[in-house]
């Protein structure tokens, strides 16, 4: 008897915590990382396209926002992403990681003259791999992995910013 009740409480336990964890699954997983923390809230908003593809993107400009980028983000709803604004086109490749990236995502990379110089989906939670840019990239974007195949987006297609955005990055470069 001792027995069927210690299973009995057992299996409830499991129900409880089982519950539990499909419910956090809900939630977007939340931390810190270098003394800032994540998911990112409160980032400037715009509506930029790849191509014809409209994109409603957040934009992560300042270092610690391209830092943390998606990280703690468990979906990203169709037509949504971040735009990253990297100060220069850099000396070198562009190289993205899945650290706190609980969701599959795809990046492009796109050339100071806002070409989509590749794109690549990234694996969720891969922290050994490094996705890295053909070429010296001044801009990326990040969507739900899979979309931008689902959406045929190719190499050589534009980026196109508004131009409040423009004006920004320009006066940013000054």
């Amino acid at each position: 008897m001792l027995i069927a009740v210690a299973v009995g409480l057992l299996a409830s336990v499991a129900v409880v915590l089982w519950m539990q964890s499909c419910e956090a699954k809900d939630e977007p997983l939340r931390g810190e990382y270098y003394g800032l923390t994540f998911p990112q809230s409160n980032l400037p908003k715009h509506d930029v396209a790849i191509g014809d593809l409209p994109l409603h993107v957040e934009v992560a400009s300042g270092e610690g926002e391209i830092i943390i980028g998606m990280m703690g983000r468990r979906e990203v709803p169709d037509g949504t992403g971040m735009l990253f604004v990297f100060p220069d086109a850099g000396i070198e490749p562009r190289k993205f990681w899945m650290k706190n990236c609980p969701t599959d995502l795809d990046v492009a990379f796109f050339g100071a003259d806002r070409k989509l110089l590749n794109w690549c989906t990234m694996k969720a939670l891969d922290v050994h791999s490094r996705h890295k840019s053909n070429g010296l990239a001044r801009f990326a974007v990040e969507v739900r992995g899979g979309f931008f195949n689902e959406r045929g987006v190719k190499v050589g297609d534009e980026l196109h910013l508004p131009k409040a955005l423009l004006k920004q990055i320009d006066a940013d470069d000054d």
